[in-house]
């Protein structure tokens, strides 16, 4: 085997040469891995973008869905009050064929997790990055809610069945249940209009599609599911007779 001996400089000029070459030639490869760095950041980050807009579609929507079904909730609450105020005159629950709550959904933003394990995340611009950070604390706090709101619901759904006596313990629980159920009513309906604005900031989709899904959402089929047919509105229930047609504005986000 034949071993080739380093070959010593002769003069600056060689030395420069040389040192040239590799100088050249450590730059082009830490620029063509960078280079590299930069695509897939790139496609990382156009991937995650296009899977957190549908996520954010979908909160649009049934943020648009549970508007709509807040005039149906507050007849629903009445009707139960009234329940429960005979009940306490008769010593008797009336015969209650169903209780039908809100629809329950899910209010995850799916993608959110991915994309920071995934350091993609850390690479988008920071007031991108800012708004999907504040837009995922909105969704840990409404899910707080409907969790309060399906245990209230799922105490005022013991009123079903026939007709039979009632103490006065288990009259002042549902009342607590749904005392319960109205604040939590209340406190979603605007929770998630603000967690569908923080959405809407992020200018992951346009203000068409914005406006698009949101009256999908209002035109959903269970818009009407809680049932209740009763026009004497409580005065603490007339905040969820008053509709919010338009979607919830991005500049409310923006500054």
């Amino acid at each position: 085997m034949d071993i080739h001996k380093p070959k010593p400089w002769h003069g600056l000029r060689e030395f420069l040469k040389e040192y040239v070459i590799i100088v050249v030639g450590v730059a082009t490869a830490l620029s063509a891995e960078a280079g590299v760095e930069w695509l897939h950041w790139r496609h990382a980050i156009a991937d995650s973008r296009a899977e957190l807009a549908a996520d954010a579609r979908n909160i649009i929507r049934v943020a648009a869905e549970r508007e709509a079904q807040s005039p149906c909730l507050a007849r629903q609450f009445a009707e139960i009050q009234g329940i429960l105020d005979r009940a306490a005159v008769t010593g008797r629950l009336e015969p209650v064929a169903a209780v039908n709550g809100p629809t329950r959904r899910a209010w995850t933003i799916r993608s959110f997790e991915p994309a920071a394990s995934g350091q993609v995340l850390p690479h988008m611009p920071v007031q991108e990055r800012g708004l999907m950070t504040g837009a995922n604390l909105w969704s840990l706090y409404i899910q707080k809610n409907r969790d309060e709101e399906v245990r209230a619901w799922a105490e005022l759904r013991t009123l079903e069945g026939p007709g039979r006596k009632v103490s006065d313990v288990e009259l002042a629980n549902l009342r607590s249940a749904l005392t319960m159920a109205i604040l939590q009513a209340q406190v979603i309906r605007g929770g998630s209009r603000h967690f569908a604005g923080r959405l809407v900031a992020t200018g992951l989709n346009s203000p068409a599609t914005v406006a698009k899904t949101w009256r999908e959402g209002l035109e959903s089929k269970f818009r009407d599911s809680c049932g209740g047919d009763t026009d004497d509105i409580g005065e603490s229930l007339r905040d969820l007779q008053r509709p919010r047609n338009d979607p919830p504005p991005a500049e409310d986000w923006q500054s």
